[in-house]
């Protein structure tokens, strides 16, 4: 701990260097906040997934006033429990994250917040998920897809650690330094390709079920709730309170409008989350 924070006070005394930050990487860019101003660009900050669907989070900012020390920090995020490891499913891939150990730093820890600083050790991890069709995240027993939304904000933070954050690491030693003592431990393995099992599954044909509605089909999608952890109990194929609130909650998480509506593509989603089972 004390090595990591004198390397972040020798930053802080270096001499001022050429702050690089590219706001036109995120402009357009859903469920993203920038500010940023060019006569203090030293002082900008970007976050994303506040406030809005699924459970990705990201803040971005410069960790020093006198040099760039630009600090991307990503969080995979649980309503409860602790998120200081986590599982993540891709179309070709299994990964196990161990989060950053920003404890060591002096850094806040928020225990539902799997938060990884963006570095050399996880890029690969991160543009596996912006990139896969099927990205999957499980965290103390809970299961939910990264959205489309997310993987499009994922997307354009991963394109500025590319133009503005990567050349640094490469040239500034210290820089480097604490990049690798922040870095997140994530270890991966490949795995049978889910793609082909996704696309049978969207082109099935699904019946809409709707509050009280009792059918071989509500019992469905009960199960596919309750295996994802938004539903206990048994599937007894009643749509009832109990199934209402967890359509709603798993609509809610999954970029859906919070309806207690099991439509198809609520059906579907499910489907594709248990796949990798």
């Amino acid at each position: 701990m004390k090595q990591l924070i004198s390397l972040l006070l020798v930053l802080v005394m270096l001499s001022a260097t050429a702050f690089a930050m590219t706001p036109a990487n995120f402009e357009n860019v859903p469920n993203v906040e920038v500010t940023y101003d060019a006569a203090a660009p030293e002082a900008f900050k970007v976050r994303a997934g506040f406030g809005g669907e699924g459970h990705l989070i990201a803040r971005y900012s410069n960790a020093s006033s006198k040099t760039f020390l630009p600090l991307m920090f990503i969080a995979f995020t649980t309503d409860e429990g602790s998120a200081e490891s986590f599982a993540v499913r891709t179309d070709c891939r299994r990964y196990a994250v161990t989060r950053s150990n920003l404890a060591a730093a002096g850094l806040t820890v928020i225990d539902t917040e799997g938060t990884m600083l963006v570095s050399p050790a996880c890029i690969d991890f991160f543009r596996d998920v912006a990139t896969s069709e099927y990205a999957r995240v499980t965290i103390d027993g809970q299961s939910r897809m990264v959205t489309d939304t997310e993987r499009s904000w994922l997307s354009a933070f991963i394109a500025d650690y590319d133009s503005d954050i990567a050349p640094l690491i490469e040239s500034n030693e210290t820089v480097a330094k604490v990049y690798t003592a922040l870095a997140p431990t994530v270890t991966s393995a490949d795995a049978e390709p889910i793609t082909p099992r996704i696309e049978a599954i969207r082109s099935a044909e699904y019946t809409e079920c709707h509050m009280d509605d009792r059918s071989e089909t509500v019992a469905a999608v009960q199960q596919g709730l309750i295996d994802l952890g938004y539903l206990g109990g048994r599937a007894d194929g009643i749509f009832g309170k109990k199934t209402a609130a967890a359509v709603i909650a798993f609509r809610s998480d999954n970029g859906m409008e919070a309806t207690a509506v099991a439509d198809a593509e609520m059906q579907i989603a499910p489907a594709i989350a248990l796949l990798a089972d």
